[in-house]
């Protein structure tokens, strides 16, 4: 499924997506579509590779917001005689970038399967425009195979960002891992512990 598409980047591994609004595709994305720590991809121009990401922010934009002046139109017109006003309306959604996974170009298949997941930092970027999907639970688990034997090499580099919402992110993803790979809960529960004290003892500071 589609979400929206790439409208800014604030560094080459954080980038920001407006979501679709109502009307501007066939399904409109529902909040848990882009909720914190979904894991999205975004297809490179021209490459057969995909930017893999996790959602960790949402901001929401109201052009309304601090408008203490009349309006022309009631809310309930707006759609009619103003509809440019309603398109200011967004929510947009911050991804960090985890990692690459080669995608074929035109795979027959809704849920074509990743291959050669990599979890370094990306070399490529996508552009301006680019279309953000959002991962099934297989490809999600697929990214965290390397040769068979489960990865998760973007961690290091997410925990050392100095940011609580990552963390908390991180958190959540080590635990839908436990889900897909129960015979390593016990490593993944041991990360996951490590990373909540270390939130919590950061918060002391």
């Amino acid at each position: 499924m589609i979400i929206g598409r790439i409208v800014k980047s604030n560094s080459h591994v954080d980038y920001v997506c407006h979501v679709f609004g109502a009307g501007e595709m066939p399904e409109t994305p529902t909040p848990r579509d882009y909720a914190l720590g979904r894991f999205v991809r975004v297809p490179v121009r021209g490459e057969e590779q995909c930017i893999v990401g996790v959602i960790y922010d949402t901001l929401l934009l109201n052009p309304d917001f601090g408008n203490l002046g009349p309006r022309l139109s009631p809310e309930s017109e707006l759609e009619v005689f103003s509809p440019d006003y309603l398109t200011e309306k967004a929510v947009l959604v911050g991804i960090v970038a985890l990692g690459m996974i080669s995608w074929g170009l035109g795979e027959p298949t809704p849920y074509p399967q990743p291959s050669t997941p990599s979890h370094a930092m990306p070399i490529l970027a996508p552009v301006v425009g680019a279309e953000v999907h959002v991962m099934a639970e297989q490809e999600m688990a697929a990214f965290h195979l390397e040769q068979g034997a489960l990865r998760v090499g973007y961690l290091p580099r997410l925990a050392s960002a100095q940011n609580p919402v990552l963390t908390e992110v991180l958190v959540r993803i080590l635990a839908d891992l436990e889900r897909h790979f129960p015979e390593q809960s016990r490593r993944l529960a041991l990360l996951r512990s490590n990373l909540s004290w270390k939130s919590r003892v950061e918060g002391l500071r």
